[in-house]
Order: structure tokens, then C-alpha cells, then sequence
């Protein structure tokens, strides 16, 4: 189960740097960076069962001004008759590909791309809403150990592999999320047989769950007080708007956002809003990385089919360019923009990442400790976060010491 493999991750501190110069370079410092934002992939909150796999959202930091020249360019050379640039129209002719790499290779410094695998963003939202809201009173100790990502991509692993209890969990921890009806699960929050040798780590996780089962539905009740937001819970556009601002904003710039309009965002935007531009929890301070507070007065703006805002153009564009790239990488239409796709994707995409279960590695073995600990605990109604910090520290130093 714990095959641990691995996914290439781009220098990101690089990508960094770069952006600085370009972006900034351009803009007048008194003047909000002003960000266009469109998706593509939207699937609503049914992730596990979509059939399309990968979600993107992409960011372009260019004033419309600018963006009626760069779109004019786009129209004359790709020869289009639409009202308006899609990446669905462009992406389908050779000169609607070229004009669009035109746009990645001139202007890519000022584009940013946010993806998601939408099964592994299942396997981490099973991780929100079932361990975490038990767990929340040792979160940042947890989180130090990247317990929440070592329990996210066994389940995703268990699954790709084809374990069918993998697939029941993921399939009932979407679902209770979505539709709060506990009485029609399979497996979650039902009790796990006692196994002879011992708990694996599916069976663990179960364990833990059927336990803890009171803790988890008080969440989840908890969702579902603001009716706009609870059907929007499994939507990860969230994530990825959230994602967008503090990439932006990193290099303390004032941001003036515009999106394509979105019925998640329009329900959850300002949410996200205040969550970026404010302190982070004292609580979490030392076990988290910081982050300047992102500068964004006013709120997100939509725009709908008959703006005149074309620069949003140009983020579907990119975002359905980077799609090609993720979905259907063999294909030659998606190579030519892979080169041109990859060094703008933003931190904290949501992919699934081997290293995080690789049991060379001591942190993993932790991690597998820590699992079994907290089984044990659930078989015997124990709590979950008492004295975890010294359990914790006298594993770690036991696995060092085996190690070497």
C-alpha cells in the first residue's frame, strides 16, 4: 500500500523571484496589481465520481488596457470568428494553438495556475472532515508532522491501487460531506471487524472514525448552518481563489481581483477575502510558515459573459491550455505547452505526492506510528489528544534511533 511514489515539484522559490520582476517591475507601486481569474474543470462538489480528473484555475496579472492589445493580437493571428477567446475554440486549430503559446511564452511571468487532482483533493477533504475536527486540539502538532498529508495520500494510494475499502471510504466521506445522511453509508462511521493480526491502516482510519463519530458529525452539522456555503463544501474553487490571493500577494502589493463568475465564489468569496488579509491564528504561529498579510480593500469583483473586461480572456485561455497539459499529457497538442504550463504553477496545488508515505523516510514511520496510536486509542474510547505531543516525541526519537 505504501508505495511511496513520487511527483516532480517545481522550484517554487524561483518562480517566485521571477514573478516579482516581471509583475512588479511593470506595475506602478501606486496602483492595486490588478488579477483576472477563470477556471476550467468546474465540477461542482462531486470530485471522487467526476469523470473529468484535474481542476484548474488560472490568474493573469495584466491591466485590461493591456489585455484589449494582447487579445486583438490573439484574434488576428488565431483567425477566430467568436465573440470572445476560449481555450475550448483555439485549442482545437494550429493557428489558435500558436497564438495561445504566443501569449504563455511573451507574457507567462504574469501568469499564475492553481490545479487540483479532484480524486487526491477527495482523499484531503475525507482528512477535513473526519480527522481534523477531532484532532483540532493538537492541529498545529499534527500538522508539524504532515499527518493530514500522509493520511490523505495513503487513502488516495490505497485507492489507486484498488483497494475496495479505500474506495468505500473516500466514496462515503464524499458523500456525508454533500448530503449529511449518516444512515446510508457503507463503511464510514460504522465499527471495523477486529482483525486477528492487528489493525491495518485502512481498518485504523475506520476505527478512528466510527470512535470519534460524535465529534465529526457536530462538524459537519456545523457546515451545514449557512446553506450557500454547505452545498459548496466539497468545491474546491474555494481553495483555489484563496490559493490565487496569496500567491499575488506575497510581494505585498495591493490586489484588485476580478473572477469569472462563479456560484461557489459568489457564496464564498468574501470569506476567503477576509481569511488572506488576515493575521494568522496566534495559536498556529511556529508551526505554520509565515505569510505577509495580503492587501485586498475591496471585494472580488464577477464578471459575466457581457463584460467588456477582456483580460479574463485570457485567463480561460491559460486555464484551459494547462487542462490539455494535465489531462492528456502524450498528446503532441499538450507537449508544445507543457514547457510553457508547468514553471506557472502556483504552491499548494493539490496533487498526490509519494514522499509523504515513502517508508524510507523517519517522518512517514511517524506517521504510521502515530495512525496505529490513535486506532489503538478509538478501540479502547480513549482520548485522541492527550499527551500526543510526548507520544510523538518519544517515537520519533525511537525511529531516529533505529534509522540511524
Amino acid at each position: 500500500m505504501l508505495t511511496g511514489r513520487r511527483e516532480p515539484i517545481p522550484d517554487l522559490d524561483s518562480l517566485s523571484r521571477t514573478r516579482d520582476r516581471a509583475v512588479f517591475g511593470k506595475q506602478d507601486r501606486t496602483m492595486p496589481l490588478t488579477i483576472f481569474c477563470d477556471e476550467s474543470g468546474y465540477s461542482g462538489g462531486n470530485l471522487f465520481l467526476d469523470k473529468d480528473r484535474y481542476f484548474v484555475y488560472a490568474s493573469v496579472a495584466i491591466a485590461n488596457d493591456e489585455a484589449i492589445e494582447i487579445v486583438r493580437k490573439i484574434r488576428t493571428d488565431s483567425r477566430t470568428q467568436a465573440p470572445e477567446l476560449k481555450f475550448e475554440k483555439l485549442g482545437k486549430t494550429p493557428r489558435g494553438r500558436a497564438a495561445v503559446k504566443w501569449f504563455l511564452e511573451t507574457h507567462g511571468e504574469r501568469i499564475a495556475i492553481f490545479h487540483a487532482d479532484k480524486r487526491f483533493s477527495t482523499a484531503a477533504k475525507f482528512f477535513e472532515y473526519t480527522f481534523e475536527p477531532v484532532l483540532r486540539p493538537q492541529k498545529p502538532l499534527f500538522v508539524e508532522i504532515n499527518f493530514h498529508r500522509f493520511i490523505s495520500m495513503l487513502i488516495f494510494d490505497a485507492w489507486a491501487e484498488g483497494d475496495p475499502v479505500a474506495r468505500e471510504l473516500l466514496e462515503d466521506g464524499q458523500n456525508l460531506v454533500r448530503f449529511n445522511q449518516p444512515e446510508t453509508l457503507t463503511r464510514l462511521l460504522r465499527e471495523p471487524l477486529h482483525l486477528a493480526g492487528g489493525d491495518d491502516p485502512l481498518t485504523a482510519i475506520a476505527a478512528c472514525c466510527y470512535a470519534y463519530r460524535a465529534g465529526i458529525m457536530r462538524e459537519i452539522k456545523a457546515v451545514g448552518t449557512d446553506p450557500d456555503l454547505k452545498r459548496w463544501t466539497m468545491d474546491i474553487t474555494n481553495s483555489a481563489l484563496l490559493v490565487t490571493f496569496l500567491h499575488w500577494g506575497e510581494g505585498g502589493e495591493e490586489l484588485q481581483v476580478y473572477c469569472d463568475e462563479s456560484k461557489p465564489l459568489l457564496a464564498s468569496a468574501e470569506h476567503i477575502r477576509e481569511m488572506a488579509t488576515s493575521p494568522m491564528p496566534e495559536e498556529w504561529r511556529g508551526h505554520f510558515p509565515e505569510r505577509p498579510l495580503v492587501r485586498i480593500p475591496r471585494p472580488v469583483e464577477f464578471l459575466d459573459n457581457k463584460t467588456t473586461l477582456v483580460a479574463v480572456q485570457l485567463a480561460d485561455l491559460i486555464a484551459g491550455a494547462a487542462r490539455l497539459v494535465l489531462t492528456d499529457p502524450e498528446n503532441p497538442d499538450a507537449a508544445q505547452f507543457q514547457p510553457l504550463i508547468e514553471p506557472r504553477f502556483t504552491k499548494h496545488c493539490v496533487y498526490p505526492q509519494g514522499a509523504y508515505i515513502d517508508t524510507d523516510l523517519p517522518e512517514t514511520e511517524l506517521n504510521v506510528a502515530v495512525l496505529y496510536e490513535l486506532g489503538r486509542r478509538a478501540r479502547a474510547g480513549l482520548d485522541p489528544n492527550y499527551a500526543m505531543e510526548v507520544y510523538i516525541a518519544n517515537a520519533a526519537a525511537k525511529i531516529e534511533s533505529a534509522m540511524g
